[in-house]
């Protein structure tokens, strides 16, 4: 059980270290942000999967990642209108949807 807190601690640290860099206005942390993200997408899944691997039972697991898949999914149809709020209201700066 410690592992995964140490797991979760390193996810969550390669999460804000991308949302801090998000927010800078310069090319290069975005360049940077971009290299975590990478990264940061990969180690989130797995240690999501190991999360449930460890704490339900087999038969659940198919069940279980797929509805979080479309839960994901649904989140992420977000992007949309926050994309056309940042392009339109606040004259096609991102800073306040990344802040979001």
């Amino acid at each position: 059980r410690e592992r995964d807190y140490g797991i979760f601690g390193f996810v969550n640290a390669l999460a804000l270290a991308h949302g801090l860099l998000n927010l800078l206005l310069y090319m290069t942390p975005q360049y940077g942000a971009i290299a975590i993200y990478s990264i940061l997408r990969s180690m989130k899944w797995s240690a999501f999967t190991e999360f449930i691997n460890k704490r339900y039972p087999l038969q659940h697991i198919g069940r279980l990642l797929g509805t979080t898949n479309v839960i994901v999914a649904i989140f992420g149809l977000v992007i949309y209108p926050i994309d056309a709020l940042s392009e339109h209201h606040f004259d096609s700066s991102y800073v306040p949807a990344n802040a979001f």
